[in-house]
């Protein structure tokens, strides 16, 4: 028995080293700098944070809640914080942010309808699930409280804790940064915060995030998403208007805010979604700088009292309500409408051919400026090959800032039975209208074959690249043929 007890501690110790797993700075994809003390209960805001976790479950569901500590051990206990559910697809009619508990344990019942629960012993959960690889990467947040490692000045770890993702009802594993986040105090000694509201056009449950920089490099300094979320807000200075976000920056901000962007469940910028002022100081409701009622965030007193970022300054995406591809004849035309638009100079069509690395503008369409009425744009692409393409808006406000929309796709479809091209003397490409057995090759000007290219099964529509430069071909004149059951063409070809 003495031989086995050395075992049984390694196996111990390896259980509980990998009931760990430190998230890399790779994967903390967006990870604000600064949180906030959570002690007056109306002083309270979530802290959200975009993470990448690896090493899962393939295509396994989790269920999960979030903390943070200043311990950097934590494994199978509960870690500090309240929090929110986010999920990456709407869950019923509560969408994206699900519902908010004080009450953590997986033996309960997952967040749901917009909950707000608080209810001792009413233990609630979330749930997300993994890609084929057993990756998840999306938004968690959590809201700091009263516990001890929430004083200001604090520096936490950022918790994700799982079950087994197979129904289990305890935590097998916690998840933690590598980066700690700095807590902040808005009121009482040592206070160092000052809260911001800011007003905008973008979609409910959208994602904002304030910078101190306008390219938006770093860490942004919060996190946080937009309102109306249609559950009770937690601070006293949040409201419930849609496309409204609270949040939080130290009052030791040399820079100021001079960055905010909005960002949508997929981690991309809206479209429009980036306002910047490159010296920290907003323009107030008037939008002229140098008056009264200018926005200063640099350096700001503490206090609950937002600074308050009128519309025509935050993020004010052009909010693309639909964006569709179709095939037309040789060309693909395309159709967008907006919901509303702010600042917008207009909308440059760019496209790429399928397994093609870089984009290529094709066109433009001139923007609506600034309007809250829907807005109906239409372009279409000509002269393309048969293939699919892929196609993106990139949308430009008149300040020269830019996002890209989500990607469509169509296809061109091919007219005659068969494609068949020379580039110079480096390559053959061709393609068949229908799927088929194929032969290429080269022959010279008596009509001998000299070299075989391909020779095998060619798919409908399907474009095939073939190198000239294994025939080893003297100077001369040749001719390339392509010969299918139901497609035959020729090409001629001049090497030197």
């Amino acid at each position: 028995m003495r031989k086995l007890l050395p075992l049984l501690a390694l196996l111990a110790t390896v259980s509980t080293a990998r009931a760990q797993t430190v998230i890399s700075p790779a994967d903390e994809v967006i990870l604000p700098q600064f949180t906030v003390n959570g002690t007056t209960a109306a002083n309270r805001l979530q802290y959200v944070t975009r993470l990448r976790l690896t090493s899962l479950l393939p295509s396994a569901t989790y269920r999960y809640f979030t903390g943070a500590s200043t311990n950097n051990a934590i494994t199978t206990v509960l870690a500090p914080g309240n929090f929110f559910e986010i999920s990456n697809t709407a869950v019923g009619t509560a969408g994206l942010v699900v519902g908010y508990t004080s009450q953590k344990g997986f033996t309960g019942t997952r967040l749901s309808n917009n909950e707000f629960n608080t209810t001792s012993g009413a233990n609630r959960y979330a749930e997300f699930t993994t890609d084929a690889t057993g990756i998840y990467e999306g938004y968690f947040s959590v809201v700091p409280t009263g516990n001890a490692v929430f004083n200001v000045g604090s520096n936490v770890y950022f918790y994700v804790q799982l079950n087994d993702g197979a129904g289990g009802t305890a935590i097998t594993q916690s998840y933690r940064t590598t980066s700690t986040i700095n807590v902040l105090l808005p009121t009482g000694t040592g206070a160092n915060a000052r809260a911001v509201q800011g007003n905008s056009f973008a979609p409910s449950e959208s994602f904002v995030f304030a910078y101190d920089n306008t390219a938006g490099t770093g860490r942004p300094l919060y996190g946080t998403f937009t309102e109306d979320d249609g559950i009770t807000n937690t601070a006293t200075f949040s409201t419930l208007d849609a496309g409204d976000y609270s949040l939080y920056i130290p009052t030791a901000l040399t820079n100021g805010v001079q960055r905010v962007e909005g960002r949508d469940i997929s981690g991309a910028l809206l479209v429009g979604g980036v306002a910047t002022d490159a010296d920290g100081i907003f323009p107030g409701d008037d939008n002229v700088q140098g008056t009264a009622d200018d926005i200063d965030t640099r350096n700001p007193a503490p206090g609950v009292t937002p600074l308050v970022l009128p519309a025509i300054n935050t993020p004010l995406p052009v909010e693309l309500a639909s964006f569709t591809a179709a095939s037309d004849g040789a060309g693909v035309l395309l159709r967008w409408t907006t919901a509303s638009e702010t600042n917008n100079a207009g909308f440059s069509v760019e496209a790429r051919a399928n397994g093609a690395a870089a984009w290529t503008a094709v066109g433009f369409e001139a923007g609506r400026g600034t309007t809250l009425e829907a807005s109906s744009y239409a372009h279409r692409v000509a002269g393309l090959a048969a293939g699919r393409y892929s196609f993106r808006l990139r949308q430009t406000d008149f300040d020269g800032a830019s996002s890209y929309s989500a990607e469509v796709e169509a296809e061109i479809g091919m007219t005659a039975p068969v494609a068949l091209g020379v580039r110079g003397q480096r390559e053959v490409r061709f393609a068949v209208r229908e799927a088929q057995t194929v032969r290429v090759a080269v022959y010279n000007a008596l009509g001998q074959r000299v070299a075989n290219l391909f020779d095998g099964a060619a798919e409908a529509g399907a474009e095939t690249v073939v190198g000239l430069e294994g025939a080893a071909l003297p100077a001369g004149a040749y001719f390339v043929r392509l010969e299918g059951a139901r497609a035959t063409a020729t090409r001629s070809l001049v090497v030197r």
